[in-house]
């Protein structure tokens, strides 16, 4: 499977306390192609969205710590993937949630520490 995760720079996260690190890896680990990108590398082309990814599969059956630094390494390649992002089977989008989300009853005084709030869009849900 090709999936991507949106989310913010890979330098910024702690690999070993962020769920979403840990599903990067788990599809690693299970051979599906992996892709990373950011929010300003999404865009609309005529009437589709694109995104402009980078492949950040690496080897398999490496420590958490070890995947994260061949992952960030991947990253300072040159060679950028642009995708219609309904081709992709599955996009993850991690975003580290505003202090407050109005009307939903959830502050930041509400939240555990550490604990972020996933969200998975599978493009073509009847495939």
């Amino acid at each position: 499977m090709e999936i991507a995760f949106l989310m913010d720079r890979l330098e910024s996260i702690d690999p070993t306390n962020e769920t979403t690190s840990h599903l990067m890896y788990e599809c690693n680990q299970r051979g599906h192609t992996v892709y990373f990108l950011e929010p300003h590398d999404v865009y609309i082309r005529g009437d589709e969205v694109v995104a402009r990814m980078r492949n950040v599969t690496v080897a398999q059956d490496l420590s958490i710590g070890d995947y994260w630094q061949a992952m960030i390494r991947c990253l300072r390649q040159d060679e950028l993937i642009f995708e219609t992002v309904t081709d992709l089977d599955a996009l993850f989008l991690r975003k580290d949630p505003p202090p407050e989300l109005p009307g939903h009853g959830i502050s930041g005084t509400d939240r555990r520490p550490g604990v972020h709030y996933q969200q998975c869009y599978r493009p073509n849900p009847g495939q």
